[in-house]
């Protein structure tokens, strides 16, 4: 379930990237540009003393669920599964790690550059449907792992998930994951 979630999360994202680009989110706002793109998300992952980019996720995502009509800020709401929260309830949990509210960004929004010196943007406005359709079936062949290790002087193991390629048997199945 908590798998289900987090891809819930990444296809979020996915999708913001996707609407950035093709300007169905209004970035010629500032507010909404400064403040709610997932664009200025990625910005602020690339630095890593930044604090405050998981919060901000979540609520980017709120307001992709509700919309809102502020003065001149105007956001349609995407009413559908994708952003509601009863779909991924553990998205709106305040103690997720910044680490990983990070590095979800900046793996999404860069790719290795072609001279293997650092890391450049992916530019979602040339991306197709089919082309997003094949990264949702290349994340449904991951398959969680989950680690716990104690902790010396905490009750609690830490726990750590990592994601390893799967056998396609989801996606030969048919078991797709309908956020």
């Amino acid at each position: 379930d908590a798998f289900g979630q987090a891809l819930t999360l990444v296809y979020r994202v996915l999708f913001l990237f996707f609407a950035e680009a093709r300007g169905l989110v209004p970035l010629w706002h500032p507010i909404y540009r400064d403040r709610y793109s997932v664009q200025r998300l990625c910005d602020l992952a690339a630095d890593p003393k930044a604090r405050g980019i998981w919060d901000s996720l979540q609520a980017v995502g709120r307001l992709a669920h509700s919309g809102c009509h502020a003065g001149t800020l105007r956001v349609t709401a995407y009413n559908g599964r994708l952003f509601a929260p009863a779909t991924a309830p553990l998205v709106d949990l305040p103690h997720l790690s910044e680490d990983a509210a990070r590095d979800t960004l900046v793996s999404l929004s860069t790719r290795p550059a072609p001279d293997g010196e650092g890391r450049q943007r992916i530019a979602y406005r040339d991306l197709g449907v089919e082309q997003l359709g094949a990264v949702y079936e290349t994340l449904l062949d991951y398959v969680p792992e989950v680690t716990r290790k104690p902790q010396r002087g905490r009750a609690r193991p830490a726990t750590t998930v990592t994601l390893r390629t799967g056998s396609g048997h989801a996606k030969a199945h048919g078991q797709l994951l309908h956020p």
